[in-house]
Protein backbone atom coordinates (compact mmCIF):
# COMPACT_ATOMS: atom_id res chain seq x y z
CA UNK A 1 0.00 0.00 0.00
CA UNK A 2 1.26 3.33 -0.93
CA UNK A 3 0.91 6.12 1.28
CA UNK A 4 -0.39 9.70 0.16
CA UNK A 5 1.62 12.84 0.77
CA UNK A 6 -0.51 15.96 2.47
CA UNK A 7 -0.01 18.84 1.43
CA UNK A 8 -1.09 22.16 3.49
CA UNK A 9 -1.54 25.77 3.11
CA UNK A 10 -1.59 28.50 5.42
CA UNK A 11 -4.76 30.06 5.11
CA UNK A 12 -4.99 32.65 8.34
CA UNK A 13 -2.68 33.67 11.22
CA UNK A 14 -3.65 35.26 14.12
CA UNK A 15 -1.79 38.01 15.49
CA UNK A 16 -0.85 37.55 19.31
CA UNK A 17 -2.67 41.01 19.65
CA UNK A 18 -3.73 41.36 23.12
CA UNK A 19 -1.44 39.99 26.04
CA UNK A 20 -4.36 38.73 27.28
CA UNK A 21 -5.26 35.97 24.97
CA UNK A 22 -5.33 32.38 26.34
CA UNK A 23 -6.38 29.38 23.99
CA UNK A 24 -8.78 26.84 25.58
CA UNK A 25 -6.80 23.75 26.93
CA UNK A 26 -6.21 21.03 24.46
CA UNK A 27 -5.72 22.20 21.09
CA UNK A 28 -3.23 19.98 19.32
CA UNK A 29 -1.39 20.07 15.74
CA UNK A 30 -3.93 19.51 12.76
CA UNK A 31 -6.78 19.11 14.86
CA UNK A 32 -10.06 19.74 13.04
CA UNK A 33 -11.78 23.74 14.00
CA UNK A 34 -14.71 25.18 12.54
CA UNK A 35 -15.49 28.57 11.44
CA UNK A 36 -17.06 30.18 14.23
CA UNK A 37 -15.65 28.37 17.07
CA UNK A 38 -14.72 29.92 19.86
CA UNK A 39 -10.90 28.94 20.43
CA UNK A 40 -10.21 31.01 23.76
CA UNK A 41 -10.88 30.59 27.58
CA UNK A 42 -13.84 32.13 29.17
CA UNK A 43 -11.57 34.87 31.02
CA UNK A 44 -10.14 35.65 27.72
CA UNK A 45 -11.01 38.03 25.06
CA UNK A 46 -12.86 35.67 22.59
CA UNK A 47 -11.13 34.71 18.92
CA UNK A 48 -13.51 33.25 17.24
CA UNK A 49 -12.14 31.03 14.41
CA UNK A 50 -12.28 32.62 10.73
CA UNK A 51 -12.15 29.30 8.78
CA UNK A 52 -12.90 25.39 8.51
CA UNK A 53 -9.33 24.52 8.87
CA UNK A 54 -6.93 22.56 11.39
CA UNK A 55 -5.13 24.28 13.85
CA UNK A 56 -1.29 24.45 13.45
CA UNK A 57 1.08 25.52 16.32
CA UNK A 58 -1.37 27.10 19.39
CA UNK A 59 0.00 28.81 21.16
CA UNK A 60 0.45 28.97 25.36
CA UNK A 61 2.69 30.98 26.58
CA UNK A 62 3.83 31.48 30.12
CA UNK A 63 3.47 34.96 32.22
CA UNK A 64 6.11 37.24 32.08
CA UNK A 65 7.62 35.84 28.79
CA UNK A 66 7.85 37.62 25.48
CA UNK A 67 4.60 36.84 23.41
CA UNK A 68 4.99 35.18 20.40
CA UNK A 69 4.15 36.98 16.87
CA UNK A 70 0.81 34.54 16.30
CA UNK A 71 -1.27 32.46 18.27
CA UNK A 72 -2.20 29.87 16.03
CA UNK A 73 -2.35 29.07 12.53
CA UNK A 74 -5.30 27.62 10.43
CA UNK A 75 -4.14 25.51 7.37
CA UNK A 76 -5.99 23.40 5.08
CA UNK A 77 -5.03 20.76 2.08
CA UNK A 78 -3.72 21.68 -0.47
CA UNK A 79 -5.66 20.86 -3.56
CA UNK A 80 -3.52 20.38 -6.88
Amino acid sequence: KQLQLQIYKTIHREPFSNPNYKLREGLINFQAVQQGEIMTTNDSPPIICPHNGMILFPKYPSPNKALPKEIFRIVATKHQ
